[in-house]
């Protein structure tokens, strides 16, 4: 992470500096995974709401939005590991807080027990992350089925 230094100069050693670079770190790998699922659209389904008379607004509502949401949540949970070993990397840099600061300090220290406990802190922290993306998907997407 040779940006890490350049984030942390730019924008201080706060969280702002951490949040953004998850946000970069994240965002291209979710915007790749969204944009390929919204070109395999059929036009079919856009040609029948303009048929029927729908404004932009309309389209967007009925037609875009819900093809999007399902690959939206599958990329979103795709980066949620990438999203915690950024963290991770963020927090163990020039920083003394956090669990990237415990686990590394431990480390450093030969403080095991500590130090699993950052990792444990850590894993829950991500689970709960995808859980609250899973969370997400079942209320927004309720339309769809799960596959058996």
């Amino acid at each position: 992470m040779q940006v890490l230094p350049v984030f942390f100069t730019v924008f201080g050693l706060g969280d702002a500096s951490r949040v953004l670079l998850i946000a970069l770190a994240t965002g291209f790998q979710i915007l790749v995974i969204v944009r390929e699922h919204a070109l395999k659209l059929d036009p079919s389904y856009e040609k029948a709401l303009r048929s029927m008379g729908a404004n932009r607004w309309e389209r967007i509502r009925h037609v875009y939005l819900p093809a999007a949401l399902p690959s939206l949540f599958t990329a979103l949970k795709a980066s949620a590991g990438t999203a915690m070993a950024v963290l991770f990397l963020a927090e163990s840099f020039a920083t003394d807080s956090g669990l990237g600061w415990l686990i590394m300090d431990a480390w450093g220290f030969g403080d095991n027990l500590r130090m699993f406990v950052g990792i444990l802190g850590m894993s829950v922290l991500g689970l709960l992350l995808y859980g609250a993306i899973s969370l997400g998907e079942r209320l927004c997407c309720s339309w769809m089925t799960p596959s058996a």
